[in-house]
């Protein structure tokens, strides 16, 4: 199971935000994952079993998540 899970919601539409992309990264910006969020708008399996402890970024790329709904 993985140590990292997500959910995005689109507030604006009411809706699970399906198809936005996700990057798991450390503090200092090396890549750990990516993924995409599916139907649901969750990533269920991003990133890794264990994480040591430690200060981690998620990035959402919901620049192109927008752009393609089209606001």
């Amino acid at each position: 199971m993985s140590a990292v899970t997500t959910h995005v919601l689109d507030a604006a539409r009411g809706t699970p935000a399906v198809g936005v992309a996700v990057r798991l990264e450390t503090a200092g910006g090396r890549p750990l994952a990516e993924g995409r969020t599916d139907d649901d708008g969750r990533i269920t399996d991003l990133g890794p079993e264990r994480l040591e402890a430690g200060d981690y970024r998620l990035t959402f790329d919901t620049g192109a998540y927008f752009e393609a709904q089209g606001t």
